[in-house]
């Protein structure tokens, strides 16, 4: 029984991975197409098609082509967000100060539990550094 029970959810298991590896690779084709075409379908039209199907992925591959060139707050916020449910931690940068607000957010997202970990330990440090060249600087 317990055997049969165990096959069946690593079945389970092997079906999510397959659809979420299919998933990706029609966000890459669609990604690909909204850089090619920006002008024609239109940046914003393509930024609500990721938000619809809940691509973030999606999404993260998009908008990063853009955020040189744009200073919308809504574009590098959605880019944040999109790297943060996708687990890009490279690309997750905060404040310090800001951090309550960003794991509100985070939790409010259902990100990860061990995501928003690393975050709030990354940015402890980005703060014990701030202090630190502060102190270094008035020494």
């Amino acid at each position: 029984m317990k055997k049969r029970k165990k096959e069946r959810k690593e079945e389970r298991e092997k079906e999510k991975r397959k659809r979420k590896k299919k998933e990706s690779l029609v966000a890459q084709i669609v990604v690909q197409a909204a850089k090619e075409y920006p002008q024609q379908l239109g940046v914003n039209a393509c930024i609500r098609l990721f938000e619809q199907f809940k691509s973030y992925e999606g999404s993260y591959f998009f908008l990063w082509t853009y955020l040189c060139s744009r200073l919308d707050p809504d574009i590098h916020f959605m880019y944040i967000e999109g790297a943060a449910k996708t687990g890009q931690i490279k690309d997750v940068k905060v404040n310090p100060g800001n951090a309550p607000l960003v794991v509100v957010q985070l939790c409010d997202d259902e990100c990860p539990e061990d995501f928003i970990k690393v975050l709030l330990y990354l940015s402890v440090l980005s703060f014990q550094m701030i202090l630190l060249f502060s102190n270094v600087r008035r020494g």
